[in-house]
């Protein structure tokens, strides 16, 4: 059993490099944790070294093939590293196994926004607030893309609501 609570403070206070070893730590008596992997992949990528976040993510996933968060970790590393399609494969299984995660339409809306596939991107982020109103992520993303759109005034209300929401943001 690993420390999941101080590996989770470590990457929590940007303490990367102790997280890592945190991990590899309990990874060397528990090396088919594929939460484990996960926090590697999603540390690597806090660290800019989305190259290891991808080998991580893909630990995760050929240990356990159904495990969402490593496809969900796989199309993050995948998008730092600009490569869309198959950042989008991966979002795509993890949307497979768990059609229910807002997040998951969030970061396709990303993807499909990033390939110029606005009017799609806009029903990845809507799909994903239907799910939960409140995802912050979601609500970014449907406000950039109806800008992309030209549909300013309503870009404009969308941002005006994530800020009033945490106005701590803007700063």
């Amino acid at each position: 059993m690993f420390d999941q609570p101080k590996i989770q403070l470590l990457i929590d206070q940007g303490r990367h490099d102790e997280a890592v070893a945190a991990i590899r730590e309990a990874l060397s008596g528990d090396f088919d944790n594929v939460w484990l992997y996960y926090l590697l992949s999603v540390t690597h990528l806090a660290q800019d070294k989305p190259r290891a976040a991808e080998a991580a993510a893909r630990e995760a996933i050929s240990r356990e093939p159904e495990f969402d968060l490593g496809f969900f970790a796989l199309a993050q590393a995948l998008l730092d590293r600009r490569r869309l399609r198959d950042a989008q494969k991966a979002i795509d299984e993890a949307l497979r196994i768990d059609p229910d995660d807002a997040t998951y339409y969030a970061v396709k809306a990303r993807i499909l926004g990033e390939r110029n596939k606005n009017k799609e991107a806009l029903e990845m982020a809507e799909t994903g607030l239907a799910l939960d109103p409140d995802n912050d992520s979601c609500r970014f993303y449907r406000g950039v893309i109806l800008a992309r759109l030209g549909r300013h005034e309503e870009a404009a209300d969308e941002s005006l609501g994530l800020l009033a929401d945490d106005p701590e943001a803007a700063s």
